[in-house]
């Protein structure tokens, strides 16, 4: 009995040794050719999947995400009248749950929200490896050129899934071992 008791203690050691896992950072730039008019909202959706990430296995603990807009650089005309432009334009990126918002004036920049505080935005990119965003016109219109995420977080290493494996395969032949008793 105590043997098989220390097989079994080895056998839970060797797994929960085995959860380690390596630092990876996943990129992906959307390239609106032709560049995206944003008059009042599009939505899109950043797969991390297609650049190696595993919705299964990794985890993400946070995200950036980059948007390269710039002013169309006219102003509003109706039938009527021209507003000239000289109102600033302001865009709002629109990410799930809050935390992760953007909202800023429009010149010709790079524009980057952090994804650390947006708990359910990571929490959905971690589990499906997707982030859908939709960018608004706050005020007046402006180009939505590139959109770039950045996510970062853990991978579980070969050697350590094949450490759990073993505790594992322990664990089973020490269990098939004391049914046989």
């Amino acid at each position: 009995m105590l043997k098989s008791l220390k097989v079994l203690l080895a056998g839970a050691a060797l797994a929960l040794a085995s959860v380690s896992a390596s630092a990876a950072v996943w990129t992906q730039t959307i390239d609106q050719n032709p560049d995206r008019y944003i008059g009042r909202s599009f939505t899109w959706t950043h797969d991390l999947t297609e650049v190696g990430y595993n919705a299964g296995s990794d985890s993400i603990s946070s995200f950036a995400l980059s948007l390269k807009m710039y002013d169309d650089g006219e102003g509003f005309c109706t039938r009527f009248f021209c507003i000239p432009d000289l109102i600033l334009e302001k865009a709002f990126a629109d990410l799930p749950g809050s935390g992760a918002d953007g909202l800023w004036e429009v010149d010709n920049n790079w524009y980057t929200t952090e994804g650390t505080l947006g708990m359910v935005a990571t929490g959905l990119l971690s589990s499906t490896g997707m982030l859908e965003i939709t960018l608004k016109s706050f005020i007046g219109d402006f180009y939505l050129d590139k959109s770039t995420l950045t996510a970062t977080g853990k991978v579980p290493e070969p050697g350590a899934l094949a450490l759990l494996g073993m505790g594992l395969a322990g664990l089973a032949f020490v269990r098939r071992r004391q049914q046989k008793k």
